[in-house]
């Protein structure tokens, strides 16, 4: 029997559902929950709820601990309205601890304010979620400056079993601090499967984001992910289109990359198509990165590739303005040396080059270093690759 119930402080069990609730933070709580303070269970449902937020503490969209079975959490909006700084709050769109069996979590909303504040935000879990739960597609809005955001849009700690992350955004103003994980804090497992997810900031400082989890291992599946530093005062920037580290037979997603616009571009600017190092069978995607107006160094596939992994087809894309870049595995799709990187493309159509007569070569290809020098209007490209540049491994106008 359906039953709607107000917030508890056990679980909320059986068909129950949780009320759409209303609650306001004025510094009488420091932890405030939207249905639950321990579990939902069985075939309960969290309430659509919303918690405005003004001050420091923990506040969860549903349970404080685990959503499990076939227990679904809301649709919950987690706002913080605070004018005072230097506060420090975390956020859980649905459970503090983890999903199970077939729990899913909600379409949550966080929307941040005020300065030098911060903010750590699990999409849906602080823990893990396996089995066959699965997140939901959480949205977060941060109009704050100047603090330090992490965002982790499923779990903070692992996705295993045949879990599901979902498609989870994440768009920051200009923060002295990002850190992103568009699905997992720890590891992508077994035959788990990353989200579609959307990193879109501006930074004072460090970006550190990961498509998809921190490693990736088994039959793990990243998502197309997309991260986009829009603009940043220094660089200090370090990409994974998918993890740090890929093992096994995970595949790696089709993800974009990209730092745009940068002030002091004397810092590093890392880009990673699939990851740092791929072991064992891994494979990576076919992915994109686009160069802006700092100096870029990018792997399509990854710095460090040992055993049978095998890279995608990747896409370098440069435009007007670029820095001094670098491309340290461009694949040609032969045998031998850097036979594992795919057959990928420079595309420098936003150039306006028309055919390959028309890049200027400063050094061409050194059969010892496997490097090329190009010449652009603004900016200049080293390409690590198999052997000397064709027309046909560019793109153009």
């Amino acid at each position: 029997m359906i039953k709607r119930v107000s917030i508890i402080a056990g679980s909320l069990v059986g068909h129950q559902i949780g009320m759409d609730e209303v609650l306001l933070n004025f510094d009488i709580r420091s932890t405030v929950y939207g249905d639950a303070g321990r579990n939902l269970l069985d075939c309960s449902r969290g309430g659509n709820d919303l918690l405005t937020i003004n001050t420091s503490g923990e506040f969860f969209g549903d349970a404080v601990k685990d959503i499990s079975e076939r227990a679904t959490g809301g649709n919950d909006a987690l706002t913080v309205v605070t004018s005072s700084a230097n506060i420090s709050a975390t956020l859980y769109g649905d459970a503090g601890r983890g999903l199970s069996g077939h729990g899913m979590g909600g379409n949550d909303t966080f929307e941040l304010s005020a300065f030098q504040n911060t903010f750590t935000i699990f999409g849906d879990a602080g823990g893990n979620i396996k089995d066959r739960a699965s997140g939901g597609d959480d949205t977060v809005t941060d109009g704050s400056s100047e603090g330090f955001v992490a965002f982790y849009g499923d779990a903070g700690g692992n996705l295993s079993g045949h879990a599901h992350g979902g498609n989870d955004r994440l768009n920051a103003g200009l923060e002295s601090t990002v850190t992103f994980y568009g699905d997992a804090g720890g590891s992508l497992g077994n035959h788990a499967v990353g989200g579609d997810d959307v990193m879109s900031v501006a930074s004072v400082g460090a970006v550190l984001a990961y498509g998809d989890a921190k490693i990736m291992s088994g039959n793990a599946h990243g998502g197309n992910d997309s991260l986009i530093v829009r603009a940043q005062q220094t660089a200090n920037d370090t990409l994974f289109g998918d993890a740090q580290a890929m093992s096994g037979h995970s595949r790696g997603g089709d993800d974009v990359l990209s730092v745009d616009s940068v002030r002091h571009r004397d810092g590093t600017i890392a880009l990673f198509g699939d990851a740092r190092m791929m072991f064992g069978n891994a494979r990576g995607g076919n992915d994109t990165l686009i160069s802006g107006n700092g100096n870029d160094a990018m792997w399509g596939d990854a710095q460090v590739m040992i055993g049978r992994v095998e890279g995608g087809n990747d896409t370098f894309v440069f435009k007007l303005n670029n820095g001094n870049d670098r491309i340290e595995d461009f694949g040609q799709g032969d045998p031998g040396k850097g036979q594992h990187w795919g057959t990928d493309h420079i595309d420098v159509s936003a150039l306006g080059i028309i055919d390959f007569s028309e890049i200027q070569f400063i050094a061409p290809f050194d059969p010892t270093t496997h490097e090329s020098l190009i010449a652009f209007e603004t900016g200049g490209l080293a390409v690590h690759s198999q052997h000397a540049l064709t027309a046909q491994d560019f793109l153009f106008a």
